[in-house]
């Protein structure tokens, strides 16, 4: 009788809460702000430069904004909004005939220039798509760096206007239009994802039903695909309400909706496996670590087909991150004979993996350069799955003496939570060195742990060679394996040997380390003719520490907020379950903070730096959870109450499920910011670097052999155009790199620039740009280049050069 109370409840709040969407949440995509709005500082939308509402001899309500008049809204979108400004021209008040300039997030999206000859009131339209004003240069603003917010200013010159004396004014704005209906329409295709949601847990919940008291197979797997398909719509309807905006009146009620369907699911997936019996269904298995390689190894391969494109000539290219694709013309151009050189002749050391750009050059040797790129991709794979396969292991060294069927649950959570940190995928498919960095952290530490166990001289000689690779893929690394040594040091002390011999082991450890790392020095020396590289000159000199440290702070701080589940988990294991092992896996995390806190940051917030550590650290709150929860299961209190409601459980089984889950709500909190990403979107400057190889294409067209080319992304178009390159921002270039910062820009290796020098002195034949941040020679290269539009693409060329092929430039036109 209990039972079937409690199931009709359970339908009718499922009932209640679908039908209560359905009437609440109709979306609003017109919002309309008037001028009582407009200067009410409360508003949701944060209106600042607004005065106070006034009224016209015709009885119109408006507001007068003060030179830069800002606002802001929470709406994400990847397709165009419209802006509707009802303005009065600033002329009819005896102000300037001047337009209306409109920034998001300090990027202009364009002017708006009222008719002076009208009176009245007029309309003007602005269309822009927020995504695409993030994504190259979302950084340029700190304010925008690690916001969903976006902010717009509207700015007119400032004047007195005729016959006021009392006020400073900018113009007159009778309303402000935010209309998302064109980016609604792709989202209004998906809500069925949302809506699906009840029906979904009410067949969930249908079956488990069926499955418990007929033990039927086939409603057990019905069950487990209900539950499994709902909650995969979890993490999209959680999108699509995100891109309702937190303006709309229902926000909290859709979260509150959604969590109530994600809790019953997992209470329906856990009854159901708790009441699964082996005689009548078969034994049960748990996923298993090859089930887990092709799962991802297909991700993999989507993400990589979703950073690909067709370009014009009908032939698919692949990308890497732009930064990767310089040290792909590196390895390139050393595979080819000419020496890890980023131009011909010019002897700059202008990356930071050496050993990133060996292995790249084992590929540009094999394969051309489109496909060259897809086989770097293919290889970073292999690196997903190799450093996770390491931490399986590395989970083995710090459970032994536990029970294998423990053991074994947390070798699998392991992995996947290795495989499942969406910015170590990112990095590492996109061709940074960040998946091969965490790879052989990973080795490293599972050496260091084995050598303490087992004391063979094998593993001993490996590890210094694990380090020294280690610093040949980021030099910098050499803070991490100053802690792996201490933590040698303190198991070598630990050994029932003669002080000599421990003296013999540890300098050998540190003797072959050291020859790896004076022989690189030496080698820079002898080739570069510097001790350091120019990269460390371009981002880690000019600043004082004082700047350094504040730029760090405001950007790990976002981090921090992101993984705080997390950070205060792996500190509870360090204070009831402390370790030696323990205290090594934390402290490589907290030296990485450390480290990019004092470097200042970075130039992307997808925590480029400090994911190397997050794999071993979700390892240590992982054999904790299972720890814990094996606990509970054998606990009195569970087999004396919980098993006489739950008469097929037995200890043990409730684990697997429960740990599952929480390690998935662990990784959907560090990965939240990601979720569109992960599931639909186009990975992050996807679009960037469609256009870059656009331009390239295009250039290597029009240009000779001796063409110089002037650019600030210094990846993609050097390395397919194959033209000698100017780095107006200073990676390859030893004197920008010398230059003083613009401390205005905390962004590391963007903040120094003489565009004077790049383009005026320098004159290369093609400009990516004629202004940076505070420079602008856009007056001064009007005389001097000429804007061609070549097969619908922009290039900014030098009048006067012959390495241009200007009968097939100015012929070949849209």
């Amino acid at each position: 009788m209990r039972r079937g109370i409690l199931a009709w409840l359970i339908a009718g709040i499922i009932g209640l809460g679908y039908f209560s969407g359905v009437f609440f949440n109709q979306p609003q995509l017109q919002f309309k702000y008037l001028p009582q709005q407009l200067a009410d500082p409360n508003e949701e939308i944060k209106p600042n430069g607004f005065f106070e509402t006034q009224k016209d001899q015709q009885q119109n309500s408006y507001s007068w904004t003060n030179g830069r008049a800002t606002l802001r809204y929470d709406f994400q979108s990847f397709k165009p909004i419209n802006l509707y400004l009802e303005v009065e021209s600033a002329a009819v008040v005896g102000g300037p005939d001047a337009p209306i300039t409109v920034l998001v997030d300090g990027i202009e999206i364009g002017q708006a220039q009222p008719d002076p000859q009208n009176p009245n009131f007029q309309t003007l339209a602005l269309h822009f798509t927020p995504s695409s004003i993030a994504l190259p240069f979302h950084l340029l603003n700190p304010d925008s760096r690690n916001s969903n917010q976006q902010k717009i200013e509207i700015v007119t010159p400032t004047f007195q206007a005729t016959g006021d004396s009392t006020r400073a004014v900018g113009i007159k704005i009778k309303s402000i239009t935010l209309d998302k209906s064109e980016a609604w329409s792709t989202i209004d295709k998906r809500m069925w994802l949302y809506w699906g949601l009840p029906l979904l847990t009410l067949l969930a919940g249908g079956l488990m039903w069926i499955a418990r008291h007929y033990q039927s197979r086939l409603a057990w797997y019905g069950t487990m695909l209900a539950c499994a398909t709902g909650a995969s719509f979890m993490g999209l309807s959680v999108i699509l309400l995100l891109r309702l905006g937190e303006i709309d009146r229902v926000k909290y009620w859709n979260y509150l909706q959604v969590s109530l369907y994600l809790g019953l699911l997992f209470v329906m997936i856990t009854l159901t496996l708790l009441s699964w019996q082996p005689g009548k269904l078969g034994r049960y298995y748990p996923p298993t670590m090859q089930t887990l390689i092709s799962l991802f190894t297909l991700y993999f391969l989507y993400f990589i087909y979703r950073t690909s494109f067709v370009m014009d000539n009908g032939e698919r290219y692949f990308s890497l991150f732009d930064d990767a694709m310089i040290s792909m013309r590196y390895a390139w151009n050393s595979s080819h004979g000419l020496g890890p050189v980023w131009n011909v002749g010019e002897r700059v050391e202008g990356y930071t993996n050496p050993l990133m750009v060996v292995l790249m050059g084992l590929v540009t040797l094999v394969f051309d350069k489109r496909f060259a790129v897809l086989a770097v991709q293919l290889l970073s794979i292999g690196i997903m799955l190799g450093l996770a396969y390491l931490t399986a292991l590395v989970a083995d060294e710090l459970t032994r003496g536990k029970e294998e069927a423990q053991r074994k649950l947390i070798r699998v959570l392991s992995f996947l939570g290795a495989l499942s940190y969406y910015p170590l995928v990112y990095w590492t498919l996109m061709g940074m060195e960040t998946g091969l960095l965490t790879f052989l952290l990973i080795a490293a530490v599972l050496v260091s742990f084995r050598y303490g166990r087992e004391q063979k001289l094998s593993q001993l000689f490996l590890l210094p060679v694990l380090l020294g690779l280690l610093y040949l893929t980021r030099p910098d690394t050499i803070l991490l394996n100053g802690l792996i040594i201490i933590y040698l040091f303190y198991q070598v002390n630990s050994f029932q040997i003669k002080l000599k011999t421990k003296f013999t082991l540890l300098s050998t450890v540190i003797g072959i380390y050291g020859a790896i790392i004076v022989g690189h020095l030496v080698f820079r020396w002898f080739y570069y003719g510097e001790l350091l590289p120019n990269t460390f000159i371009l981002k880690a000199t000019g600043e004082s520490i004082f700047e350094s440290l504040k730029a760090g702070l405001v950007f790990v701080v976002p981090f921090l907020n992101e993984t705080l589940l997390v950070l205060i988990l792996v500190g509870l294991v360090i204070l009831f379950n402390y370790s030696k092992e323990n205290l090594l896996i934390v402290a490589i995390l907290v030296a990485l903070i450390f480290y990019q806190v004092y470097v200042g940051g970075d130039a992307w917030n997808y925590w480029r730096i400090l994911v190397p550590g997050i794999p071993l650290t979700l390892l240590l709150i992982i054999a904790e959870m299972v720890k814990l929860l094996y606990t509970i299961s054998n606990s009195t209190f569970f087999q004396n109450y919980a098993s006489s409601y739950l008469p097929k459980a037995t200890p043990g089984r409730f684990v697997a499920p429960v740990a599952l889950f929480i390690l998935c709500v662990i990784l959907f909190m560090i990965n939240s910011r990601f979720l569109s990403e992960i599931l639909y979107d186009q990975p992050y400057q996807a679009v960037v670097n469609k256009n870059l190889t656009r331009t390239a294409l295009a250039l290597k067209e029009v240009t000779t052999e001796d063409a110089v080319l002037g650019v600030t992304w210094a990846g993609i178009i050097p390395y397919y155009t194959d033209r000698r390159s100017v780095d107006f921002l200073g990676k390859m270039d030893k004197k920008i790199a010398k230059v003083a910062p613009d401390l205005e820009m905390p962004r590391p290796g963007h903040n120094k620039y003489d565009l004077n020098y790049s383009i005026k002195q320098l004159q290369p034949d093609y400009i990516q740009s004629a202004s940076w941040l505070k420079q602008n020679l856009e007056e001064w290269t009007q005389s001097r280049y000429q804007l061609i539009t070549y097969k619908n693409w922009n290039l900014l060329l030098r009048k006067d050069s012959t390495a241009i092929n200007w009968k097939k430039a100015l012929t070949q036109r849209p």
